[in-house]
């Protein structure tokens, strides 16, 4: 498959220094993947409401305004689906290349970003890719102890997908020490604990607009009965994996102090807690960044001057194998056979729509993607 094999690519270039090579692989990757998309599912959802954005009366499935105004704007200008949906890959690449160029290790930035957000954020979640992109921003703003203006940034990402709110977390990650380390354990624990609670108990926030509604919905698709979280999570590999990839960086921890990667710390436990229920996996998808910038310093310093890192190999290789979990399940690996490009026909499109639907239908119970429904 076309992702793994650039998630390969980026592993082998993590152990070079040279940004000529990080410029070509990711001119590459970002021109393919603005140039093709659909590889999953949710785009469907989008195609609809981009060819409805005029419709009166549309029920579009999400209530953020910001995607809306940039789809009812390049509509009004006759651009169609295609190239719009391009344009927003566009500036989600954009934006990375913006954050990792300025990282001493431009490649492991962005094979760890890839490995974690290619194909979910990147190119499925595509109105979560553009809160996240902005919210990169906001991120070097407070690397610069520019707070207002994250602040700023961080409610412009809201606008585009309200889980982007999330990132104000990011005053306390990004303190390397071990207080802050603390700090964010007992906020995110707490976080998940009251996530957990509504999602059991949704009707504590009925009388939330938007907010009530959205947790009954997901507490009839997720609260599973007699604790099924706990089932769910002790069959779950990536949980597993999380947990090995958190003791490897305690370890770290242990053996060279001097090195703090606290924030490291806290980002993969927070992925650990992620796993606990589907709803939780898109907070998660904001902090490797965090993740990015609290090893750049230890991961550039490793394998100089010809010498061996174990540490740098087994961690890449734990990266590599993250890449890989989209295609644990079988829907998204045989749905990724299929895609268009920003020159496919309409009936090109509702041929790969009627295809994945098919797939969709017959490995899951579809309760998202509205065409499929029909």
């Amino acid at each position: 498959m076309i992702f793994l094999f650039f998630s390969f690519l980026f592993f082998i270039a993590s152990f070079s220094r040279s940004k000529l090579i990080f410029n070509s692989l990711f001119l590459i990757t970002g021109g393919f993947y603005v140039l093709n998309f659909g590889f999953g599912y949710d785009w469907m959802n989008y195609y609809d409401s981009y060819l409805n954005i005029n419709t009166p009366g549309y029920d579009f499935f999400f209530y953020e305004p910001g995607y809306l105004w940039c789809m009812s704007l390049f509509s009004y200008f006759g651009v169609d689906f295609q190239i719009f949906y391009g344009l927003t890959v566009l500036f989600i690449y954009f934006s990375v290349y913006k954050f990792c160029i300025k990282t001493k290790s431009p490649v492991i930035a962005f094979f760890t970003l890839f490995c974690f957000l290619g194909f979910y954020v990147f190119s499925e979640g595509i109105r979560q890719g553009v809160a996240f992109s902005i919210c990169l921003f906001a991120l070097n703003a407070l690397r610069s102890n520019l707070r207002l203006r994250a602040i700023v940034i961080i409610s412009v990402a809201s606008l585009f997908h309200a889980s982007s709110l999330f990132t104000f977390l990011y005053f306390i990650l990004l303190n390397p020490g071990q207080k802050s380390f603390y700090r964010f354990t007992i906020t995110s624990t707490t976080f998940v604990a009251l996530f957990l609670f509504f999602l059991y108990n949704p009707s504590y926030l009925s009388f939330i607009p938007v907010v009530g509604p959205k947790f009954a919905i997901y507490s009839s698709m997720y609260a599973w009965a007699d604790g099924g979280f706990v089932d769910w999570l002790l069959k779950s590999r990536v949980f597993f994996l999380y947990i090995f990839f958190l003791l490897m960086l305690f370890l770290f921890q242990i053996l060279q102090k001097k090195n703090r990667i606290y924030s490291a710390i806290s980002v993969v436990y927070f992925l650990t807690l992620s796993r606990m229920t589907p709803v939780l996996l898109r907070f998660g998808y904001y902090l490797p960044p965090v993740l990015v910038l609290s090893m750049d310093n230890y991961l550039d310093s490793k394998g100089r001057d010809g010498h061996f890192s174990l540490f740098k190999l087994a961690y890449l290789s734990i990266l590599l194998i993250i890449s890989t979990m989209p295609f644990w399940d079988y829907t998204y690996m045989k749905g990724a056979d299929y895609h268009v490009n920003i020159l496919s026909s309409k009936a090109d499109i509702e041929s790969v729509i009627n295809i994945k639907c098919n797939i969709l239908n017959r490995n899951e119970i579809n309760g998202v993607i509205r065409r499929c429904m029909w």
